[in-house]
């Protein structure tokens, strides 16, 4: 019986723990997310100095997909890495058809977001 619960249980939280969708932000650094097939970012991987000084001033981890993208792109925004016209390459990448074209839409809607907020302030 125990055996059995102790299965069950990690087959619930193996899902919530496993990456299923991947979005890749690259500016001058570079920093990629990874989302639980629930939408919840489980981990943020700076992949340069940069990309981990932005990661240490936001808490991404558990957040929903667009709460923590727009976190990221507001940080973005705030230490100057993103100017007006400038270019933000978003790579998303998902085994699931659906969980990418959320992820391209959730990152462009972010984008926009932070930078009409931006610039009304």
């Amino acid at each position: 019986m125990v055996v059995r619960g102790v299965a069950v249980r990690r087959r619930f939280f193996l899902p919530v723990l496993t990456p299923d969708s991947y979005a890749d932000i690259d500016v001058n650094l570079s920093i990629e997310l990874a989302i639980n097939r629930f939408g919840r970012m489980i981990k943020a991987n700076p992949h340069n100095d940069d990309g981990a000084l932005i990661l240490q001033d936001v808490k991404v981890q558990y957040k929903e997909v667009d709460a923590a993208l727009q976190t990221v792109i507001d940080a973005l925004i705030a230490r100057d890495y993103l100017k007006q016209d400038g270019l933000l390459p978003v790579t998303v990448q998902s085994g699931r058809a659906l969980a990418e074209r959320y992820l391209d839409g959730a990152s462009y809607r972010c984008l926009h977001r932070g930078i009409s907020d931006h610039r009304q302030s």
